[in-house]
């Protein structure tokens, strides 16, 4: 079962794993869902992408290919 708590997402009550994302814009009220594929080969080099603040880019949650999540941003 998903959750938010905090603007944290957990799932069966357990926190998805955090890694924060130096790259955050200002404040918004989302309209969408974007889902991505980024091509990479592994989890671990999608969040060194997504957390690096030369890349400048970054994305709220990471999914592996195996449906593992990696949480970047706060949902806030």
């Amino acid at each position: 079962m998903l959750s938010i708590t905090n603007h944290r997402l957990f799932v069966d009550s357990q926190p998805v794993p955090f890694i924060k994302s130096p790259n955050v814009g200002g404040e918004l009220v989302p309209e969408y869902l974007v889902l991505h594929y980024t091509a990479g080969v592994t989890v671990q080099g999608a969040v060194a992408t997504l957390t690096n603040p030369k890349s400048q880019v970054s994305a709220h949650l990471v999914i592996g290919r195996d449906g593992s999540l990696t949480q970047l941003v706060p949902f806030n």
